[in-house]
């Protein structure tokens, strides 16, 4: 008997294995592409400074409105 509860659990694991690392490398790509805005400020900053805080700015408005269908 508790070599079939063994085998239960050791296939929920492996089910869980692939969306967890989907889930990861996602969060992964986000964080860094949030990371990125820091350096990308100072070289826009060659227009104006409105400019290149708009960046930031436009980031995490879309940020924003993309978690609306992405709760869905």
């Amino acid at each position: 008997m508790s070599t079939i509860e063994c085998t239960i659990t050791q296939n929920q694991r492996s089910r869980a294995l692939i969306p967890m690392l989907i889930l990861t490398s996602l969060l992964f790509i986000l964080g860094f592409l949030i990371w990125l805005n820091g350096p990308l400020i100072p070289f826009f900053k060659l227009a104006t400074s409105s400019q290149a805080f708009f960046v930031a700015f436009a980031f995490y408005i879309a940020y924003l409105v993309m978690a609306i269908p992405w709760s869905w």
